[in-house]
C-alpha cells in the first residue's frame, strides 16, 4: 500500500487528476488537504460528492486544513501518520486570479502556501517526489519566435510577467526548485476542458471570454427591431490580434503527461506541458462565435478604448484581464522533456470542430446550469 498527499482536488484540474489517479493506482491511499468552508468541515464540501465512493472505501481521506496557515493541518494525529507513511506529494492547489486587487491573496496562496507545504514535506520520512503545478506563462513575454527552454527558471524575471498570477507562480516554482527536495514541476499552458467529455469546471481565460461574448449576444438578441439591426450592421470591435498564437491543452492531456512523468520521468526538472500545435486568436474566436451563433463581433487590435461604444467598452472591461493574451503571441516553448513522455501525435488537436464541441459543452453544462449566471441574463431590456 502506498500513501500519497494531494492538494487542490476541488479545483478544475484537481478533480480530473484525482479521478484518473484513483482509477490507475488502486493500491494507494490518498490524503487530500481541503479547506473548511465557513462553518462546514472540509468533508461536507459539495465538490466531494463525485468522490463519495473513494471516501467510503477509505481510499480517499479528507483532511481539513489550510496551506496558508503554518500548521497546514487541523489534525495533529493525522500529521504524524503522514510524516511516517507518505511517499509522494502532488501540489495542485493555488489561486488563479489575475487581478491586481487580489495580489495579496494570490501571493498568500501561491507563494506562502507553497512555502508552508514544502516545510511540511521536509518532515516526511519516506518522501521520494514533490510534484508541483506551475504555469508555462512564467516566461510569457516574448515574440513567439524565441524558444523558451524547460530549464528557463533562472532566466525568468517577475518583470516579464503580466499579472500577479504569473509572478506568484514564478516565485513559487523557485521555492520548489530551491527546497532541496526531489521535485518535478509541470507547466501547463491554457488548460481546456476534457477532450472527450468536454467537462470544464472553469470560468477563466478562454472560458471567461466565451462567457462574456455569450452574455453580450443574449443582450443584443433581447433588443427590438432597429436596435438589433444596428449591431448586425456595425459589428462590435474586440481588442485582439487575430494572428496571435495561442497554446491550448486539454486537461486530460495534462493529467496523462503528469502520470507518465510519475512512472518514467526524471526528478529535479520541469515539463512544459504545452500543445505542439498551437492555434490562433482568430481560430479560437471563430469557434466561439460559431458556437454561440453570432456574427456581431469583429477582432480589431487597433481599436482604442476612447473610441469604443458602450457595449464595446463593456466587453473591454469584462475581458481586460486577458488583454495581454489576446494581443501577444504565446512563446514557442521547448518540449524536450515532455516529448519523452508523450509523442506529438498523442496530444489532442484544437481545430475548429474540436473547439466548437468544447464550447457547446461548456455552455450547456456550465453556463446554463449556473443559477447565478442565468439570473444575470434576466436583465431589463
Amino acid at each position: 500500500m502506498e500513501y500519497v498527499l494531494i492538494t487542490g482536488i476541488t479545483g478544475f484540474m484537481g478533480q480530473q487528476f484525482i479521478k484518473e489517479y484513483m482509477e490507475k493506482y488502486k493500491n494507494t491511499t490518498v490524503f487530500a488537504i481541503i479547506r473548511n468552508k465557513g462553518n462546514r468541515p472540509a468533508i461536507e464540501r459539495a465538490e466531494l460528492q463525485r468522490f463519495k465512493n473513494y471516501i467510503e472505501e477509505g481510499r480517499l481521506v479528507i483532511l481539513g486544513g489550510s496551506l496558508e496557515e503554518c500548521s497546514v493541518l487541523d489534525d495533529s494525529d493525522k500529521l504524524k501518520l503522514l510524516v511516517e507513511k507518505v511517499s509522494e506529494i502532488w501540489h495542485l492547489a493555488g489561486a488563479t486570479d489575475f487581478e491586481e486587487t487580489k495580489r495579496e491573496n494570490t501571493f498568500r496562496c501561491n507563494v506562502n502556501g507553497i512555502s508552508n507545504i514544502l516545510a511540511l514535506a521536509k518532515q516526511f520520512k519516506k518522501l521520494h517526489a514533490f510534484y508541483h503545478y506551475s504555469t508555462s506563462y512564467i516566461s510569457h513575454k516574448g515574440n513567439g519566435l524565441v524558444r523558451v527552454p524547460e530549464d528557463c527558471l533562472d532566466s525568468c524575471s517577475p518583470a516579464n510577467t503580466n499579472n500577479p498570477y504569473e509572478e506568484s507562480k514564478l516565485l513559487g516554482e523557485r521555492l520548489v526548485a530551491g527546497s532541496g527536495l526531489p521535485y518535478v514541476v509541470f507547466r501547463p499552458s491554457i488548460v481546456m476542458g476534457h477532450s472527450q467529455t468536454g467537462e470544464a469546471e472553469s470560468d477563466k481565460m478562454v472560458y471567461g471570454a466565451l462567457k462574456c461574448y455569450f452574455w453580450i449576444k443574449q443582450f443584443i438578441m433581447k433588443q427590438e427591431g432597429k436596435a438589433q439591426d444596428k449591431y448586425a450592421a456595425n459589428r462590435l470591435r474586440i481588442c485582439a490580434n487575430p494572428l496571435a498564437t495561442k497554446n491550448l491543452i486539454s486537461v486530460d492531456d495534462v493529467v496523462e503527461a503528469s502520470l507518465r512523468a510519475r512512472e518514467k520521468g526524471d526528478l529535479n526538472l520541469a515539463y512544459n506541458l504545452v500543445n505542439p500545435e498551437p492555434t490562433t486568436v482568430t481560430e479560437v474566436c471563430d469557434a466561439i462565435f460559431r458556437t454561440i451563433g453570432t456574427d456581431f463581433f469583429v477582432l480589431d487590435p487597433g481599436v482604442e478604448k476612447e473610441n469604443m461604444n458602450k457595449l464595446e467598452s463593456l466587453i473591454y472591461r469584462a475581458t481586460s484581464l486577458y488583454k495581454p493574451y489576446m494581443l501577444q503571441d504565446d512563446p514557442a516553448w521547448d518540449m524536450s522533456n515532455t516529448l519523452k513522455l508523450m509523442k506529438k501525435n498523442e496530444f489532442h488537436k484544437f481545430d475548429f470542430e474540436v473547439q466548437c464541441k468544447l464550447y457547446k459543452s461548456y455552455i450547456q453544462n456550465r453556463l446554463l446550469t449556473n443559477s447565478s449566471f442565468t439570473k444575470k441574463m434576466q436583465f431589463v431590456k
